[in-house]
């Protein structure tokens, strides 16, 4: 019976806003004069450092509006971390400060005994100034930090090794790469008292983006403050950060939210990490592919994987960085002039360190490293090729067929880094037909998938429940013979309606022209792990993978799934809408239940709406949240990314009360007839609009005269731009909306989310 490694997935669509990296600029911001009122203001917001002698601080108010002397009322107090945080009782604080005439800057004290303050502990002053006389230019509220500095020490200037924010990078631009191990200096730090604590100093600080990059995003706005990254390092094999996910202290300027970024190395409810991070020789080194570089989104953690090759590291002062880097791979043939000797070309790479090398060229794809690296060092191995540094292509003569390139670094005569290890084959000259590699998939209700994993089942339904979503899982016996692949999901009857239109030949032009690159996945089965995403499911799909073998073929696979029928009595299916000659495609399918199910509009394709059936009132109702947008209560009302229409980039789907489109509806409600949607019960309208967020113009209308037909067989429209453009109705007619009426929100298209989750309640499959 053959055994696979089986990558688990169920498909979603969710991203990140698109944004530009550039160089960041530093001017010093100066606040104009153009308040009314006295225009007082906070000129600093600096964390204020004491001693135990210390018996007040004095905290600058400025004003803009110098003439006549004055008091302004100031709300102040202390910030309790807990309800029983006695703290405030140390603090007098006043409730007033005075201006002398002409004076642009006084001081606001707060006095307390510097005594009974406890080293290292952070003490939290709010101060809000008179909202009356407050500054319309400049900060005029501020939780002011009080504490006694513990005793650090400086170690000297350290190493940061890059693996975590290149992630970011390649999030917000992705025609530039960014490797893992990019470098930059960093201050250590370590406790003078408590020696396993140490730290280090702004490790996202903007020098540490201007060593790795070429420079800082606009978008970024940093803590004015220093920033330290805590570890303790009682114990090497598990070094604890002071606090998990870590504030990085700089901010993401995202179109509808500001939000902090930070460090998230995936932990349990218990706060344990997936896996440690250690310490050794002077090195702090994170988990490989455990780590994830966060921004908290209104209380929940989102971000990108980070530390894919296991490079993020600090590494201390007294480190020397040394670059052992050893990689194989098999270039390409020699042929004699006969036609009948052929030789396969291997190259190598070699880090800047390594001296020497050893290799071996094994037949067949070695399963077991660990015993041919061993035989490599101690000269047991056939065929041991040694080689300096300067060589760095080698000639084989070798036969049809697969191999393995085995190869170990070396410097002062000791093995080092990481050994190399590339499988390859070999077809040499006259050659039959090649191997196919040995994949498989499967697709089932996740219940029949994961029927070993009774707990995983029970978590999944009970977030998808198996009734009206699928599961894939991709078998692949050999991850070595795997190069690429590619994935394309579809409703079955769209799928099977473009070949026979002719819009594509077969199957595998079709996963060719419009598939994702999913070859990480294959990573993923070679380590063991698993992987899950989401779709929920319409009545059929048809699934496509292009499989990139070392044979130098590719291997087609499609499968029609057809779903378990819907056990509600809603008519699902594809309906079109019309009003005169205006009309939409509006596809309804399948929710989490019976009663919630899915609607999409051709109008406004990629946006999978949440709708409440109300089979006794025989009405559909939605309220403008979204599959895969549940963070946004309503989507109703928000620019959604149109395309490639710079001037008007947005579309805006807003459901009306009243005949002249002026008082906006709170859903749009779909009235039934015997469970079939029959007309609209609102108005709804559709526009464009522009990067100013100004609506521009109208794409189309609809009254409640409009009425509901079923559609024939037609494109899924989830996936429906990739075969037709949306035509947009330019027409100049305008509508009046009250001011803010219109927000614009970032574009989240066919982006996988990494992670989405809650501190202490992450979900490991």
């Amino acid at each position: 019976m053959k055994k696979f490694n089986f990558i688990y997935l169920l498909l979603a669509f969710v991203g990140v806003m698109s944004m530009t990296s550039c160089e960041h600029k530093y001017e010093d911001y100066a606040p104009g004069n153009h308040d009314e009122n006295m225009g007082v203001y906070l000129p600093s917001t600096a964390v204020i450092e004491v001693t135990a002698e210390t018996k007040s601080v004095d905290i600058a108010v400025a004003r803009f509006n110098t003439t006549n002397a004055a008091e302004v009322s100031v709300r102040a107090e202390y910030v309790a971390v807990s309800a029983d945080d006695t703290a405030g009782e140390l603090f007098t604080i006043p409730q007033s400060v005075s201006f002398a005439a002409g004076n642009a800057e006084t001081n606001f004290t707060v006095t307390f005994d510097g005594s009974k303050l406890e080293a290292g502990r952070e003490y939290g002053i709010r101060v809000q100034l008179d909202a009356a006389e407050a500054s319309n230019y400049a900060v005029s509220e501020h939780v002011f930090t009080i504490i006694i500095p513990e005793p650090w020490e400086t170690m000297g200037t350290g190493t940061y090794v890059d693996d975590f924010f290149r992630v970011f990078m390649a999030a917000i631009d992705d025609s530039t790469t960014y490797p893992a191990g990019m470098t930059a200096p960093i201050e250590f730090q370590k406790h003078a008292v408590e020696q396993n604590r140490i730290r280090v100093v702004n490790p996202a600080g903007m020098p540490v983006w201007g060593n790795l990059f070429t420079g800082v995003p606009s978008f970024l706005d940093f803590d004015e403050n220093d920033i330290y990254l805590e570890f303790d390092i009682t114990d090497h094999n598990n070094v604890l950060m002071a606090q998990n996910p870590y504030p990085l202290g700089f901010i993401i300027n995202f179109s509808d939210a500001s939000c902090p970024a930070c460090l998230y190395v995936i932990d349990d409810e218990n706060g344990t990490y997936a896996a440690p991070i250690v310490y050794q020789d002077g090195v702090i080194k994170f988990p490989k592919g455990n780590v994830v570089f966060g921004y908290d989104y209104d209380g929940e953690l989102y971000g990108w994987s980070a530390n894919a090759e296991g490079k993020m590291m600090y590494c201390e002062p007294n480190v020397t960085l040394t670059d052992y880097t050893i990689a194989a791979n098999y270039a390409g043939m020699i042929v004699s002039a006969d036609n009948k000797q052929s030789s396969a070309i291997i190259e190598f790479a070699l880090g800047a360190d390594v001296e020497a090398y050893k290799f071996v060229v094994a037949p067949g794809a070695i399963a077991d490293l660990d015993a041919t690296v061993a035989a490599i060092k101690d000269g047991s191995a056939e065929g041991i090729v040694e080689a300096t540094a300067e060589q760095t292509q080698y000639i084989a003569e070798l036969t049809t067929g697969t191999y393995t390139v085995v190869a170990v670094a070396y410097a002062g005569g000791e093995s080092v880094g990481v050994p190399a290890k590339s499988v390859f084959y070999f077809p040499g000259t006259g050659a039959g037909e090649k191997p196919e590699a040995e994949v498989e998939f499967v697709v089932n209700s996740m219940a029949n998938i994961f029927a070993d994993r009774p707990e995983l089942v029970a978590q999944m339904e009970a977030d998808y429940p198996a009734e009206y979503f699928v599961g894939i899982a991709l078998g692949i016996k050999n991850p070595a013979e795997i190069t690429g692949l590619r994935f394309y999901n579809n409703d079955t009857a769209a799928v099977h309606k473009a070949i026979e239109e002719g819009k594509f030949q077969d199957y595998a032009e079709l996963v060719e022209e419009y598939g994702s690159n999913v070859y990480n996945w294959v990573e993923k089965i070679a380590e063991g792990n698993v992987r899950i995403l989401n779709l929920p499911a319409n009545s059929d799909c048809c699934y496509i993978f292009a499989v990139d073998t070392i044979y130098g073929t590719t291997q087609y696979y499609h499968y029609d799934y057809d779903m378990p029928d819907y056990s509600g009595n809603f008519a699902v299916s594809q309906y079109v809408l019309s009003e005169g000659e205006t009309t939409s495609n509006v596809n309804f399918t399948p929710g989490t239940n019976a009663t919630t199910l899915f609607v999409e509009f051709d109008i406004m394709p990629g946006f999978q709406f949440y709708a409440g059936y109300d089979e006794e009132a025989q009405t559909l109702t939605l309220t403008g949240m979204a599959y895969g947008y549940e963070q946004y209560e309503t989507l109703f009302g928000m620019g959604l990314p149109l395309g490639p229409d710079e001037a008007n980039p947005y579309l805006v789907l807003m459901p009306f009360s009243d005949a002249e489109m002026k008082t906006r509806a709170q859903a749009i409600e779909i009235k039934l007839t015997e469970n079939v949607p029959a007309q609209l019960n609102t108005y709804l309208g559709v526009y464009t609009a522009n990067a100013d967020v100004e609506i521009s113009g109208m794409v189309c209308k609809f009254t409640p005269a409009a009425k509901f037909a079923p559609a024939a067989a037609a494109l899924s429209l989830s996936n429906s731009a990739e075969f037709k453009s949306v035509v947009i109705n330019t027409t100049t007619e305008m509508i009046e909306l009250p001011a803010q009426q219109i927000v614009i929100k970032p574009y989240y298209g066919n982006y996988v989310r990494e992670y989405r989750v809650s501190k202490n309640s992450a979900k490991q499959f």
